[in-house]
């Protein structure tokens, strides 16, 4: 137990605060499955009185990494360096899953290998049954558990756009880090982004050799898969010379902003400041014009508004493009939490229920949120409905209110 992690842990007064705010103990109702209790857990572990077991494994990864009781602590204690320590413990033993450990080390940093496993995954989609609610085509999840995944795109973003989208003498460039789903299955948000910064007056770089953020292995506690893919994605960006790296989703941008600096021991390893879609465009909104018709709500993205503390930018932005209203349960988790889906799909999808009922009670005409794993997530629960709720990106939205007429030019850099 590292010395920091140590006193995380003596800070915890075991009052019970995380109680009451924490998605997965609302709905489970045991101690193990909450902050409080994975504390306890966490420093038997590495204590020693603990050993590896299903059970602890349970506790230790049913743990949506949402930091929704770091946010509410009283006592300020740092829960994501204990649960991602312990997790580490737990990912150098042969307890982790020997898929997980197989799959991600051969396919997250090797971008030929991934692309080559999502084009079978395209075709299984052509052949597999799909769901019969709701508009959205949908393979099956793991076959037989209610949810699904977003129908492939038919050319990734990382192919289908240019290395740098602009005019070559922009005063501002930017770099966009996209993450494995935009690229994958939603490129028409990474379209949106570039076109909504180009209209900013920034020129925009996509470099291809990004590779995936590293929060599927981070979750998982593989510490070492998570350097490599740090080491790419820092040599991928960190020779551009940009202002900022602007990251699309929120799971990506705590990432890098908030693991990569500790993985890798330098303070700005990607070579630029990280900032939010929407942390970047709050500071250029002047540069917009344009209204998007209809009333919309927000989503906050755990790992946005409780990682980042990124929540009021966002609402600007939609007030000043449109008719734009806060409801009841806008920070409710939408139970997505990465990994955390796949292998507690029963209780990620307790945790959405909360978050739809939410959103069907204010009734908006879009729901806008800045998270691709959030975006996946509604859209799902709403198809499983028969829902015809536009769930979108918030760089969708701005792009929506820019217009017809600020089309991106595409010019050598």
């Amino acid at each position: 137990m590292s010395v920091s992690v140590e006193r995380e842990i003596a800070k915890c007064s075991k009052c019970g605060k995380c109680r009451s705010v924490c998605p997965v103990f609302l709905e489970t109702k045991r101690e193990g499955m909450v902050a409080r209790g994975r504390v306890s857990l966490a420093e038997a572990l590495f204590r020693g009185r603990l050993s590896d077991t299903a059970k602890l494994r349970l506790y230790l990864y049913g743990c949506l990494k949402c930091l929704r009781c770091e946010d509410a602590c009283p006592s300020a204690v740092k829960f994501g360096a204990i649960i991602s320590e312990a997790r580490r413990k737990l990912g150098g033993r042969v307890s982790l899953p020997w898929f997980a450990r197989l799959g991600m080390r051969a396919m997250l940093s090797r971008r030929r290998l991934f692309d080559a496993v999502v084009k079978a995954a395209a075709l299984a989609e052509k052949v597999l049954p799909r769901r019969k609610e709701g508009k959205v085509r949908h393979l099956p999840m793991l076959l037989g558990d209610g949810r699904g995944l977003p129908e492939i795109a038919r050319k990734s973003a990382l192919k289908s756009l240019d290395d740098y989208t602009g005019p070559a003498g922009a005063e501002r460039k930017v770099a966009l880090f996209l993450g494995c789903l935009v690229n994958y299955a939603y490129p028409e948000i990474a379209g949106a982004m570039i076109r909504v910064l180009n209209a900013a007056g920034a020129g925009v770089y996509v470099p291809k050799g990004q590779v995936c953020c590293g929060a599927p292995a981070a979750s998982l506690g593989d510490e070492a898969l998570v350097r490599r893919l740090a080491e790419k994605n820092a040599a991928a960006f960190s020779a551009l010379g940009v202002e900022a790296i602007v990251v699309g989703c929120a799971s990506g941008g705590a990432m890098l902003k908030n693991e990569y600096p500790a993985v890798m021991g330098k303070e700005n390893p990607l070579g630029a400041p990280v900032l939010d879609f929407s942390e970047y465009m709050a500071s250029h909104i002047d540069k917009l014009s344009g209204r998007f018709p209809g009333r919309v709500v927000w989503h906050d993205p755990c790992h946005l508004k409780f990682v980042q503390k990124i929540s009021r930018q966002p609402r600007s932005l939609l007030a000043e493009i449109s008719d734009f209203e806060d409801y009841e349960g806008a920070d409710y988790c939408c139970g997505m939490g990465g990994v955390f889906s796949a292998f507690f799909p029963d209780l990620s999808l307790k945790i959405a229920a909360r978050k739809t009922d939410a959103l069907k009670k204010a009734a908006p005409d879009a729901v806008v949120t800045g998270c691709s794993g959030c975006i996946l997530q509604l859209r799902d629960r709403f198809s499983a409905e028969g829902s015809n709720v536009r769930v979108m990106h918030i760089a969708e939205v701005l792009a929506a209110a820019v217009g017809s007429d600020d089309q991106p030019r595409r010019d050598a850099s």
